[in-house]
């Protein structure tokens, strides 16, 4: 299946729905080691129910409900990404922890250097303004590349003290849904390709096209 086959499907399917919905948080939490089940997320969610699993996890599947919302909302505004838009949307992800780090972090299982304290906003600053350059001159690099681009630049930022990984996902969704397509899941199958692919940009563009697709393959069945 083509992108232009996609973006016809998506023409002609509602956007979002609530499987879509407790999918995308059961997969997103679970690439950072959160301990729900699927079945377990949608409980908490849609039934409202406890399930026998470490409080904090519960509250970070509710947290991300909170935040994955927001974005909706954010992207009927069609507001270009902003600071300020990371910052709330990393605030609902992780409400007792927000506010840049004030401290060196390291990313896990990586040999990458992320920003100094200090240097953070600045940074931040920078990627967002190479990311709408590229919006204004659409035939330099395609959609994907770009995203992928921002995308794996934030995650070598790593903003945040917690809630970077959460957060930066959101950011990819906000800008999909800005462009029309529909929610979208990196899942948790996926997480060794998807952190390969923070050493290129080209598997992280492959693997956003591969995961839209996906999303869109299963709301198809579902469908049928």
């Amino acid at each position: 299946m083509t992108m232009n086959d996609i973006n016809t499907i998506l023409k002609a399917l509602p956007f979002i729905n609530d499987d879509l919905i407790y999918f995308y948080n059961y997969h997103s939490n679970k690439i950072e080691n959160n301990s729900l089940t699927l079945g377990e997320t949608v409980t908490v969610l849609k039934d409202g129910f406890g399930v026998s699993k470490p409080l904090k996890d519960i509250r970070d599947v509710e947290n991300h409900h909170r935040a994955l919302h927001f974005v909706f909302e954010l992207a009927k505004s069609q507001e270009p990404l902003s600071l300020r838009t990371i910052r709330e949307i990393q605030a609902l992800v992780e409400p007792e922890r927000t506010g840049f780090r004030t401290q060196l972090v390291e990313i896990l299982n990586t040999d990458v250097k992320t920003a100094e304290p200090f240097e953070i906003s600045l940074r931040l600053e920078q990627i967002l303004e190479n990311y709408h350059r590229k919006d204004e001159n659409k035939d330099e690099q395609d959609f994907f590349y770009k995203l992928a681009e921002f995308h794996i630049a934030f995650e070598r930022i790593h903003p945040f003290i917690d809630g970077n990984g959460r957060t930066g996902r959101l950011l990819l969704n906000l800008e999909l849904l800005k462009a029309g397509y529909s929610l979208t899941t990196i899942k948790f199958e996926d997480r060794p390709m998807y952190y390969d692919a923070f050493s290129d940009v080209e598997k992280m563009k492959i693997l956003l096209e591969k995961s839209v697709q996906d999303t869109i393959e299963m709301i198809v069945e579902k469908a049928k």
